[in-house]
């Protein structure tokens, strides 16, 4: 991008003061980022249909519903705002099941008894 601005308007642009602006406009979900290039891509409010998903496919952003292109590798998905927020999510759902299935194993439950037991014993 740095690269361009110079070239387009022949004006130099500090890093530094581009990358805040670029990060502002991925939060709000106006930039997608490319991640087998660390590229940018503007996302088209006109153009984002229900359901459908961006991914970069022959060079091009290519809007597509993922389960009609999840085993085709020509089609490499792109990070937006909304699929991270999903993906934390879903990650911190996880997390959360897996403790409470921890928390509800039987090896966990006889821990419990046995310190629950322990416990009585030490009362006077």
């Amino acid at each position: 991008m740095l690269e361009f601005f110079r070239d387009k308007w022949g004006r130099e642009i500090d890093k530094s003061s581009l990358s805040p602006q670029l990060s502002r406009l991925y939060a709000r979900g106006v930039l997608g980022r490319i991640p087998s290039t660390q590229g940018w891509f503007l996302i088209e409010a006109e153009r984002h249909i229900q359901g459908f998903r961006p991914y970069l496919r022959s060079g091009r952003i290519a809007w597509a519903q993922p389960e009609t292109v999840n085993r085709d590798p020509s089609y490499e998905p792109l990070l937006t705002r909304d699929i991270e927020a999903a993906d934390a999510a879903n990650a911190g759902d996880q997390f959360f099941r897996e403790i409470q299935q921890q928390l509800e194993s039987p090896e966990r439950k006889a821990q419990m008894e046995a310190i629950a037991a322990a416990q009585k014993k030490l009362k006077p």
